[in-house]
């Protein structure tokens, strides 16, 4: 028996998803200086809460902040290991939460509103179920696609532990990559967010147009 979904609270879910992500674009740099404070302040608890809560999709510039994090290491401030630690487990904790939120409500929401009506839909579904250790993998690096891929997920009824592996191993390398970048760059951490971000809002540009092109000339084969 499929859950009742009430779909004007998942527009209101949406629409405040929407307005949580662009209060994060504008005070992204005001973002970054709060939760600072309060890493030098409570260093573990509160990356766990940061990263957590990223997986969780609130809109937190944890790729800055872990840069910020790798360069404190330098100072002593956090154990590299345990920082790498602490944010892999944090993020893979978050990401389950959603999974297993997403297996409850996602595929009422998706194939009951657009998957019978939407040809792409079922393409997609398709696409997914043939990439998809590869896609969860991705979208740990590729921070973007990590809500989707974890709607997906749920949706497809993937299996915790099989998210859970690929999950890890990316969210590993996505930790790892970019403490590693705070502790090469230390103080001019900053300066390189901007042009890390700039980097990974590129790759995500190409990997979205390549996964709507092979979609796209899919529905063309038909």
């Amino acid at each position: 028996m499929q859950d009742v979904i009430n779909y004007r609270y998942v527009k209101v879910f949406a629409s405040l998803l929407i307005l949580l992500f662009l209060v994060a674009f504008w005070f992204n740099e005001y973002l970054v200086d709060f939760f600072l404070s309060y890493l030098l302040l409570y260093k573990y608890t509160t990356l766990f809460i940061i990263v957590f809560l990223a997986g969780l999709c609130i809109p937190i510039p944890m790729n800055i902040l872990l840069l910020a994090v790798g360069a404190l290491s330098i100072e002593g401030h956090f154990n590299f290991m345990l920082a790498l630690t602490t944010a892999t487990i944090a993020n893979v904790c978050g990401d389950l939460v959603a999974l297993f939120l997403f297996r409850k409500y996602s595929h009422a929401i998706l194939r009951d509103q657009y998957a019978e009506k939407y040809s792409f839909f079922i393409r997609l579904e398709e696409f997914f179920q043939a990439h998809t250790n590869t896609a969860i993998f991705v979208s740990r690096i590729i921070g973007i696609f990590g809500t989707p891929v974890n709607f997906l997920s749920g949706y497809m009824k993937i299996s915790p532990l099989r998210f859970a592996f690929f999950d890890s191993l990316g969210n590993f390398a996505f930790a790892f990559l970019f403490l590693k970048l705070g502790f090469w760059v230390g103080d001019k951490w900053l300066a390189v967010s901007d042009f890390v971000s700039t980097i990974m809002g590129i790759f995500a540009v190409i990997i979205f147009f390549a996964l709507f092109s092979v979609l796209f000339y899919n529905r063309k084969k038909e």
